[in-house]
């Protein structure tokens, strides 16, 4: 049996798709822990497909994106271009799920849950909150896992689809 390390595979697919992504410093903060207010962090994962960072706060274990697009960035990111993929696909920000197939789809959730339970281990019983959960599909194979989920999604529309199909 060959062993798969998840978390590898998970930073090169990311690394290799990195390198057009368009995130301008002033469109972004710093900012320490959003849970305990602590900033001493350390590097939870590598890059994500859109370039943010990954951290882990040292006191409490939250792991968050910092830094942060700005509430400003934000407001203009999402628009309809980045959940249907269109922005995504020219500069690697945006919602990528809309233009994967669905087996591509089910390989992205599975090296994110591998990684978290190499992380955490058995995800059975653990609660996780997922801050920005889109369309609900990562949290809803969480759960399909056993693990206690919760999403919070700021973009109304984003939030209907997924309440109504998870």
């Amino acid at each position: 049996m060959v062993y798969r390390n998840p978390k590898q595979e998970l930073i090169k697919e990311r690394a290799e798709r990195v390198e057009n992504v368009i995130w301008d410093n002033e469109y972004l903060e710093e900012v320490p822990c959003c849970l305990c207010d602590h900033d001493t962090l350390t590097q939870f994962m590598a890059q994500r497909h859109d370039g943010l960072q990954i951290v882990e706060c040292k006191r409490c274990k939250l792991a968050f994106v910092n830094p942060r697009p700005k509430k400003e960035a934000l407001k203009k990111l999402y628009q309809p271009a980045y959940f249907n993929g269109s922005l995504f696909l020219s500069t690697r920000i945006g919602f990528p799920n809309e233009y994967l197939n669905h087996d591509q789809q089910i390989h992205q959730y599975n090296l994110i849950i591998a990684l978290i339970k190499e992380y955490v281990g058995n995800l059975g019983g653990k609660k996780i909150l997922e801050i920005g959960c889109g369309s609900g599909k990562l949290i809803h194979r969480l759960k399909e896992q056993g693990a206690i989920v919760k999403g919070i999604e700021p973009v109304e529309k984003m939030a209907v689809h997924a309440w109504e199909n998870y």
